[in-house]
């Protein structure tokens, strides 16, 4: 059986996927590109604030979902895959494996102490695919996850600087990744100084209103050819745009740049035709022209000086004073990035003399353009165009698990210095002249005199041309024999009915992204958001266009997922038999959807109270049951077996350090060993993994009730193959709310309450 490996890119703005042949050499078979990122929002900071919001676990299955997608579109036999490869980092890293990013969200060891927050060990590891929660390969093949140098600089940075080589060279370096987050590193005099910068998406073609991720169909260049009859005529001290036509360049469906149609910037007229129809402008067309709006003085900034302050482009694409603040805004932030590192380093930057662009972005665009604009320092020698680092590192690893260690040995020996641009006071004083250049037309000029006087380096002078020397021809240079797979519809649906909504579709009509529909669905109004087309908690328009201030973005973030296949109600026909069989189950019913956010806020409540002064209980397992696409409440009487399973586990961090046992073999053999410590009749603490009893006293750990197989449960038909059955036991606040709900008449002495979800896989 031939043995396959799955390298993965977790990127920001969305994933990328590679099935390789290990028997092939490492031969490529198939490329899968997501269009977006399937959690709301446009950056790492909303996918934070989503997870923090709904919880950690229903992140987790939405990217495990989308990581699911991908392997499907690779279209392999999943059985013959051995192992697979992640690149990304840190908080996408976290979210994939579940584990704490609270310790990514807020800053300072005080404040992490004081919610009990320990940051865990973002080490190079091998986990098993069933460690994975809703991962849909074989639970026994290696899951291999790359280290991060410290939590801001994660496996992606260090796949830059590793896969350019930059590390190995005696040269003034800086290497970008030019997405989202444009993460950068400045090499000098042995030390690596780190940062990344919130570009936002405008450099990846998103938050532009004709804008797209580099795309089949998308214009990644375009080049200002002036009239030169008009140019000769015109007085050139009169300072008024030039005549003359956009040539544009439009990616086929090899990613391959190819001649787009040549039109006239005020009007849209096609003055040639091109091999190609455009159907959006990705990052890099946005780049080259502004690029060019700047030399034919369409632009000045803030203004587009045409008749109606657009420019346009091919098929009906055009390119707005928005777009241009938009795209002002991430140019300025790598810059602003850029001059705070080489304050950092002591250095100016003319000091720079190579510069790495990564990512699709840069490899796209135009090195010559992309520095004319600010997002290269203007005096390098040299510009290398390396394209996808982050995926290249996961197949380098996938193909030699060695390189796994050789990464980590890098990122231990690392002399590292990492800015955090948020607290840097440097970064703010010049991302504000950034915006007053950009949005508000401070003359350059006037910009270097507030470097000047802030003791700032200063901007240098395009002057000679640096030396471009492109690796790669497309940010993934190689796709496989099978080609690559385009996957538009990455996003998990969601639908909630809210009680007093009127239909009035206030909710839909505001939302920015067009991610809400809403339908009639027996004499109810559906909402149905797409996740990842919202913008996220960040954003919130539909909440406050509500007419009846019903609408509760957490609340249809949390609802049930829209998912083809199984109704809701054949889940119904077959669970409610299947439990109802179940001996110690006196009764079953289903959770309504509004009371979903009532249990969830009954478990939040109970986390901030005390196990007998020990510390916080987190009940994982409701949340993980809740995160279901359908969940029951049971109610249990004594004779409910409850298995061998421990329905109490402490931990410290991410590593259970005490478990409650069930298992009597187990328990007379641990009541002989001398690391052990009885907390109770069945609860052990594993004293080697803990510093005891200091780490209990000071509250260091957390007790967790997890969810739990519900192998109890067998329905009478082929469920099973489709989806799979958990159960949690709520906190005594979610047991009264769920007794008083749903048990009247039913509920007597020894009874208690579970809940039951149904999961996709």
């Amino acid at each position: 059986m031939p043995k396959l490996a799955i390298a993965l890119d977790l990127g920001t703005s969305g994933f990328r996927g590679q099935a390789i042949d290990l028997d092939e050499k490492g031969r490529i078979i198939t490329t899968a590109i997501t269009t977006r990122h399937p959690l709301p929002g446009a950056n790492v900071i909303d996918h934070l604030h989503f997870a923090l919001e709904v919880g950690i676990h229903v992140a987790h299955m939405v990217i495990v979902s989308a990581v699911n997608h991908v392997i499907d579109a690779l279209e392999i036999e999943k059985d013959q895959v051995i192992r697979m490869a992640v690149c990304g980092n840190p908080i996408q890293l976290s979210l994939f494996q579940e584990i704490e990013i609270r310790d990514l969200a807020y800053a300072g060891k005080q404040k992490l102490e004081s919610i009990g927050v320990v940051p865990p060990a973002r080490d190079a590891q091998i986990v098993k695919a069933s460690q994975i929660d809703g991962l849909d390969l074989a639970p026994d093949i290696d899951i291999l996850i790359p280290p991060a140098v410290q939590h801001e600089i994660g496996a992606d940075a260090l796949a830059m600087m590793i896969q350019t080589g930059m590390l190995e060279k005696e040269e003034i370096a800086i290497v970008t990744d030019y997405g989202t987050n444009a993460e950068m590193a400045l090499v000098a005099k042995g030390i690596v100084y780190t940062g990344s910068t919130a570009a936002g998406p405008a450099l990846e073609g998103q938050q532009i209103e004709h804008g797209l991720l580099a795309l089949p169909g998308a214009i990644s260049d375009v080049e200002f050819v002036p009239d030169e009859s008009r140019t000769r005529t015109a007085s050139a001290a009169i300072d008024k745009p030039m005549e003359g036509r956009l040539k544009t360049r439009i990616l086929n469906t090899d990613m391959s740049a190819r001649t787009g149609d040549t039109v006239n910037p005020n009007s849209g007229e096609v003055l040639e035709k091109g091999e190609l129809s455009a159907v959006g402008i990705t990052g890099t067309g946005v780049v080259g022209l502004i690029s060019q709006g700047l030399i034919s003085k369409l632009i000045r900034i803030p203004r587009i000086r045409t008749f109606d302050s657009e420019i346009h482009l091919p098929d009906g694409i055009t390119f707005t004073e928005d777009d241009l603040a938009e795209a002002g805004k991430a140019i300025g932030s790598v810059r602003a990035g850029h001059i705070t590192l080489c304050k950092e380093a002591g250095l100016g930057m003319e000091d720079i003399e190579t510069a790495y662009m990564s990512g699709a972005s840069g490899t796209y665009v135009d090195a010559l353009k992309a520095r004319e604009v600010g997002l290269i320092p203007a005096g390098v020698r040299k510009i290398y165009q390396v394209g996808n680092t982050s995926l290249a590192m996961a197949r380098d690893i996938v193909l030699d698990v060695d390189n796994l260690w050789k990464m980590k040995a890098i990122a231990d020996d690392l002399k590292k210095h990492h800015c955090m641009f948020a607290a840097s006071k440097v970064f703010e004083k010049v991302f504000i002249l950034e915006l007053s250049y950009w949005t508000e037309g401070m003359p350059l000029a006037q910009y270097q005199r507030f470097l000047a006087k802030y003791g700032m380096p200063a901007l240098t002078e395009v002057e000679s041309l640096p030396e471009v020397i492109k690796t790669v021809d497309r940010d993934i240079p190689e796709l496989g024999y099978k080609g690559l797979r385009i996957i538009p519809d990455i996003g998990e649906q969601k639908v909630f009915a809210f009680e007093a909504c009127i239909g009035d579709e206030a909710c839909v009509s505001v939302c920015p992204e067009r991610a809400l529909t809403m339908e009639s669905v027996d004499d109810q109004f559906q909402v149905t958001v797409d996740l990842a087309l919202c913008d996220g908690v960040a954003c919130r328009r539909c909440e406050r266009a509500c007419t009846e201030k019903c609408f509760d973005l957490v609340k249809l973030f949390t609802a049930n997922a829209k998912r083809p296949g199984w109704d809701p109600e054949d889940i119904d026909r077959t669970m409610l038999p299947a439990l109802k069989r179940v001996p110690g189950l006196k009764s079953v019913w289903i959770l309504s959807a509004e009371d979903f956010k009532s249990v969830f806020q009954k478990e939040q409540e109970a986390e901030e109270r005390s196990l007998l002064g020990l510390g916080k209980v987190v009940n994982t397992g409701v949340k993980k049951v809740l995160a279901s696409q359908r969940v029951y409440v049971a109610l249990t009487t004594m004779a409910f077996d409850w298995g061998c399973h421990a329905t109490l586990v402490l931990k410290k961090g991410d590593e259970m350090v005490g478990e409650e046992v069930r298992d009597e073999t187990r328990l007379a053999e641990l009541s002989t060993r001398k690391d052990v410590w009885f907390m109770h009749k069945n609860f052990v603490i594993y004293k080697d993994k803990i510093t005891f009893p200091q780490d209990i006293v000071k509250k260091v750990c957390h007790f967790e009730i997890p969810c739990l197989p519900a192998g109890f449960c067998i329905p009478d038909n082929d469920l099973r193959k489709h989806y799979s059955i958990i159960f949690a036991t709520p906190s005594m606040l979610g047991d009264i709310f769920l007794k008083n709900r749903y048990c009247a008449g039913v509920d007597e002495k020894g009874t208690g309450t579970i809940l039951v979800g149904v999961q996709l896989p």
